[in-house]
């Protein structure tokens, strides 16, 4: 008796267990937009493989104060990042992703008491990205992760010096600046 209770209490939960398969997003490409801690709203295509996805990036602003001075000048940035994520984690609703998004920023200043003063910028961060599907077609996406940039130094808003500051000969420096980013924003995949 006790043989057969068991046995149909494993036969029961065994018709009853409903498999758990995660999202198949492989071949699917998606194209969105990502708005940065740094305030840059950004063009986004995504292709996944099987754990590992491709993008691009693209984002731009411009802020124009009026009157544009050497405190406050008119600024336009535009920013190319390529990168990859690798799925850590994938579920039916949701994924975790970790990746490498190297990128390429270009910055013009110009104001109406100075000429026009422009930068490249290159850096890399390692993005921890979250994903939620709303739908099939639809995901929300927010990502956390370190960044390294590449560059001249940048001026403190403090208005204090550092001893990077006081170096007359800065076209031949390269200073190092490691920080935070992160964003969130919506992708449509097709």
């Amino acid at each position: 008796m006790r043989i057969t209770v068991r046995f149909l209490t494993v036969l029961v939960l065994v018709v009853l267990a409903i498999p758990a398969q995660a999202r198949d997003m492989t071949g699917k490409g998606g194209i969105g937009v990502l708005v940065t801690t740094e305030g840059m709203p950004m063009l986004a295509f995504r292709y996944w493989r099987t754990h590992l996805a491709l993008e691009g990036l693209l984002g731009y602003v411009a802020t124009t104060p009026t009157p544009a001075t050497l405190e406050r000048p008119d600024t336009t940035q535009l920013r190319i990042a390529l990168g990859f994520l690798y799925r850590l984690a994938d579920d039916q609703k949701a994924s975790l992703a970790l990746g490498l998004r190297p990128w390429l920023q270009y910055t013009l200043q110009s104001a109406t008491d100075q000429k026009d003063q422009s930068t490249w910028r290159f850096g890399a961060e390692i993005p921890l990205q979250g994903e939620v599907f709303l739908n099939d077609h639809i995901s929300l996406i927010g990502h956390v992760g370190l960044t390294i940039d590449l560059a001249t130094p940048q001026a403190r808003t403090d208005g204090s010096a550092t001893a990077l500051d006081l170096r007359k000969d800065t076209t031949l420096l390269i200073g190092v600046r490691g920080g935070f980013s992160g964003g969130a924003g919506v992708t449509y995949y097709f």
